[in-house]
């Protein structure tokens, strides 16, 4: 009966060291948390994955806000002329183009959040850094899309 007892109370102190360390061990490591992405201040190329739909998207967006077609845009583009210039000559304000070029990465993220690409929390998360980026750096990507597909 006495070796019950001790072995009862043993399992009990084993039982409660372990239920311990983990209650220390959560409490020690940092919660998890989703990824969110660091903004970038320089001009960023689209991912080498992403679909040509993607793609599509943008540059058709903002070839009928600039009531261009996408060949005219990009031919301005291979000849060194900047987007934000473009824009300017076709009477769009420098306000203006930073709305249009948002508005066009946020059809462009649609395209990969229905296609899979992206998550929607994924897509929200890179519209966010996008949102903070100047309107160079965004035309500068957005020369890229153009210029590479």
């Amino acid at each position: 009966m006495l070796l019950v007892v001790l072995l009862g109370g043993f399992l009990l102190l084993v039982g409660g060291t372990i239920l311990l360390w983990q209650v220390i061990a959560s409490q020690a490591s940092p919660p998890q948390t989703s990824v969110v992405s660091t903004p970038t201040a320089e001009p960023t190329k689209s991912g080498p994955g992403d679909p040509q739909a993607y793609y599509d998207a943008v540059e058709q967006y903002v070839s009928q806000e600039l009531h261009m077609s996408k060949a005219q845009i990009k031919t301005k583009l291979q000849a060194g002329v900047q987007l934000i210039a473009l824009a300017e000559q076709q009477g769009i304000s420098a306000a203006q183009l930073r709305t249009i070029l948002l508005e066009a990465e946020q059809r462009g993220h649609d395209v990969l959040v229905h296609g899979g690409y992206l998550t929607q929390q994924q897509s929200d998360a890179g519209m966010q850094d996008l949102r903070i980026r100047n309107l160079q750096t965004l035309a500068t990507s957005i020369k890229y899309d153009f210029l590479d597909h």
